[in-house]
């Protein structure tokens, strides 16, 4: 079950993948512009490399990670929060813990990292995991699309559960003042 939960929600990509094209190009990419055209404008004076090494002595692959983790977790809130934990809510809020976690681990590290030199390999880690979990957040955040397909790892409800959580967020909808008569 772990593995399936893992694995199978990268499923998504391939069942649609103009959306995760279109998404990988303006997040994923456009996200690097940033330190491509401060690594840009380090020529002449320095090489690839010296630009490269100074773009993570700047900590500018940890700023990335944060801003790519905090935007992931983002759109898995407003999905967690508009669906009310309906479809998927195990993996969903497993992978908030998760993004939690790893954001929290790299702010603290982006920050100790300044008082360690030439540790770049820890800065270049982090990057790539935070490369993955936003994907893997992006196919979390869609796979309520297909849910033929993703049926294994859906939360299982009993029918009856089912039909109390679809009745009282049906209701929760219908609400427009609270027990003191303001409006909601």
């Amino acid at each position: 079950m772990i593995r399936d939960s893992l694995v199978q929600p990268f499923r998504y990509i391939e069942l649609n993948w103009n959306d995760f094209l279109l998404w990988g190009l303006f997040t994923l990419v456009f996200g690097l512009f940033g330190i491509g055209f401060n690594i840009w404008a380090h020529f002449p004076k320095m090489n690839v490399w010296n630009a490269l090494l100074n773009e993570f002595a700047v900590n500018s692959f940890y700023t990335y990670s944060i801003a790519l983790l905090a935007s992931s977790m983002g759109s898995l809130f407003i999905k967690i929060h508009k669906d009310k934990m309906l479809m998927y809510s195990d993996i969903k809020l497993w992978l908030m813990v998760v993004l939690f976690v790893v954001l929290f681990l790299c702010a603290f590290l982006c920050q100790g990292m300044e008082k360690i030199s030439h540790h770049y390999w820890v800065q270049l880690v982090y990057f790539v995991i935070s490369i993955l979990l936003a994907i893997y957040s992006f196919c979390i955040c869609h796979i309520d699309e297909y849910p033929n397909e993703f049926s294994s790892i859906q939360t299982k409800y009993t029918e009856e559960e089912q039909r109390s959580l679809t009745n009282m967020i049906s209701q929760s909808r219908k609400i427009t003042t609270d027990s003191n008569g303001n409006k909601v």
